[in-house]
């Protein structure tokens, strides 16, 4: 490195809703038929629009042919009754999850898979109970088709589905079981007459009764209804006895099968029904105690018929399942809470403890979810199934959405230990998130959990990282950052640091201030460290002086400092002079005259550098004093007695700094 200066100079640079469907559905006439004699008086109807509004089936006016001995002729690909079930993979067998039925007519067919309430007889009435009761303080879905039989307007009388905490399923089951006829099975009908206690019905009634409780719902061209009624020792009264009543615009019993889902909402206390291309209706019961003398039912199905019949049948594809799912967090490796407070990056380690209680889980794809928010990031391989790392296909990451394969460890009326991490991500936010597990059952939501509160906050504290940077090359750290921490509103300062081999040029204008949640990060910008004449004087004087018969000898008057700065942080330096023109007058040059001294030696300045001063120190060097011509010392002429001339003379010294390598 060489510095050659004559004069200095200076540089700067400076992130379903379900609805109702309320149109008809298309559909499947069923394709086996039954084909019989029987002694059983055949039906010679008049138009029912001849019979007056008051007259229930019962009273119909039948032409009874002559009795014959009953045989049944059938074909060799028909069933023993007229519903085939529907194509659909989902139906389940059902055969071990009812107790045994009750009067007359149910029948457990097709492998189990469709239960018949009643053929197409006439005065059949029958109830099926579920073995297990369901809570009703959780959520539960129940899905079936129904079939309502073919007989459009001559068909009765229907069926229900009911939920009942009668005392006697526990003591006689068998005498859990209503009136036939307009009984349905589930209702009395005439005081004194059995029903079902402790209970509520979702009715599919397809003949109106005008003398009875169907007054208060009207003919319906004979169509049917579908709505909630409490069974009690008089269902008779005229007023009072529906809710939620849908009247289609369709026979219930035209031949086709339709899917039901009912679903109990546990918080809302809401019993709710969809019957396919019926229509949607929901029934809020007020008291459950009061409803069902308790909070555990059993859940089943009536069905009757009178003077008129129908077959009644059901294939089911979801049985309700007593689901419980409790979500909870640990904010920290805290203890596991249902609301907290959270920072930006701190970690949340979420948990969901399920359990199903449903006998037919091997036959539907289970799956727990959770959307996180955009505040939120999942932690990539975080999630443990009773404390066990999942496997990759059992996990899907979705636009923030976890989908969680949970059928190879979810075992019926055992807990599942669900669990993942997640760290939060939002900076400035001040926002209350709310999240929850979801369980599925073949895409279908059965359960939510409990919600979780977790308030993201802005920090209570904040910090600011400190950055020392290259000016010139501003991603490059010429030392390690370091983090300052203080609470909001407290007042800090920061200095540059003093870094060898590196000058401190600026930095970015918020080096002192207040602990603010918008504060910024602190910059300070360096340069590397050079190696230069800081100052050179600017003339050497030797002033005037008489034409002599003897040798003069002069020493130079420094005008101006001579400095060197060394801002590197290893390596010496030495400092150089020669002569880049001699002294001259008009044309007439001194040449050899100008001598360095120090107080050791003395030694001719030429062309060729000489040096006057070597070191090692760093930072500025004031070498002015070498040049102290009261001490004899620095530079001196000597101009010998034929070289005196009149006139003024001038030349020029050049200043030299060169490096010198560290041992």
């Amino acid at each position: 490195m060489t510095d050659n200066q004559l004069s200095s100079s200076q540089i700067e640079i400076v992130g379903e809703e379900a609805t109702d469907d309320m149109s008809e559905v298309t559909e499947t006439t069923a394709s086996s038929s039954l084909e019989s004699i029987t002694s059983e008086s055949k039906e010679t109807d008049t138009s029912l629009s001849d019979l007056n509004d008051d007259r229930n089936h019962e009273s119909i006016i039948e032409q009874t042919t002559e009795t014959t001995e009953l045989v049944t002729k059938l074909s060799s690909k028909r069933a023993l009754y007229a519903a085939t079930l529907p194509n659909d993979p989902n139906i389940i067998a059902i055969d071990k999850v009812f107790q045994p039925p009750i009067g007359v007519g149910p029948n457990i067919l097709n492998d189990g898979k469709l239960l018949q309430i009643n053929p197409d007889k006439k005065n059949q009435y029958g109830a099926i109970w579920s073995r297990k009761q369901i809570s009703l303080l959780s959520d539960f879905t129940f899905k079936s088709y129904l079939y309502l039989g073919d007989n459009k307007s001559l068909a009765a009388d229907g069926m229900t589905f009911t939920l009942t905490n009668d005392p006697r399923m526990t003591s006689s089951p068998s005498q859990v079981i209503g009136s036939s006829g307009k009984g349905l099975g589930a209702y009395s009908e005439n005081v004194g007459q059995s029903y079902i206690r402790n209970a509520l019905s979702i009715e599919f009634d397809t003949y109106y009764n005008g003398d009875w409780m169907d007054s208060e719902i009207g003919r319906n061209s004979d169509y049917g209804h579908v709505g909630f009624v409490t069974p009690k020792y008089y269902n008779g009264s005229y007023r009072g006895e529906h809710s939620g009543v849908i009247k289609p615009n369709t026979h219930l019993s035209n031949g086709n099968w339709r899917l039901l889902t009912v679903k109990w909402n546990a918080v809302n206390q809401q019993l709710s029904y969809e019957l396919e291309g019926i229509g949607t209706a929901s029934y809020t019961v007020q008291d459950i105690n009061k409803q069902f003398g308790g909070s555990s039912v059993y859940w089943g199905f009536t069905s009757s018929t009178g003077e008129r019949s129908q077959e009644n049948a059901l294939a089911i594809t979801q049985i309700p399942s007593e689901v419980s799912s409790k979500a909870t967090m640990s904010i920290d490796q805290g203890n596991y809470v249902t609301e907290g407070e959270a920072e930006h990056l701190a970690n949340i380690k979420f948990k969901n403890i399920l359990n199903v209680t449903n006998y037919f889980m091997v036959d539907v794809e289970k799956r727990v979810t959770i959307d996180l928010p955009s505040e939120l990031a999942y932690v990539d391989g975080s999630v443990k199934l009773n404390g066990q790392s999942i496997q990759s296909s059992e996990l899907i990451v979705e636009n923030n959405r976890l989908m969680i394969d949970v059928d190879r460890l979810l075992v019926a009326k055992e807990d599942l230990t669900i669990e993942f991490e997640a760290s939060v991500v939002a900076q400035m936010t001040d926002k209350l998130l709310t999240l929850n597990f979801q369980y599925l059952e073949d895409e279908v939501l059965i359960k939510k959990s409990n919600d979780i509160a977790l308030h993201i906050i802005k920090p209570k504290e904040k910090t600011l990282n400190v950055y020392y940077k290259n000016f010139f090359n501003q991603s490059q750290d010429v030392a390690e950052p370091k983090k300052i921490t203080g609470k909001i509103g407290a007042s800090y300062q920061e200095q540059p640091k003093n870094l060898p081999g590196y000058v401190f040029k600026s930095d970015s204008g918020n080096t002192a201030g207040i602990f603010e949640h918008e504060s910024k990060d602190i910059y300070f910008y360096y340069r590397v460290g050079e190696l230069y004449l800081a100052e050179v004087p600017e003339a050497i004087q030797f002033g005037q002086h008489k034409i002599s018969n003897t040798d003069l000898r002069i020493y130079g008057q420094a005008k101006g400092r001579l400095a060197v700065v060394d801002e590197r942080a290893s390596s010496g330096w030495r400092l150089q002079l020669s002569e880049s023109q001699p002294l001259n007058n008009n044309g007439h040059e001194l040449m050899g005259v100008l001598s360095f001294v120090n107080d050791s030696s003395s030694r001719l300045i030429s062309d060729q550098k000489i040096t006057v001063f070597e070191s090692d120190d760093k930072g500025q060097t004031d070498l002015t004093s070498i040049l102290e011509n009261k001490d004899h010392k620095g530079i001196r002429a000597d101009i010998p007695v034929e070289e005196q001339r009149l006139g003024a003379y001038e030349g020029r010294l050049l200043w030299s700094l060169e490096n010198v390598p560290a041992n």
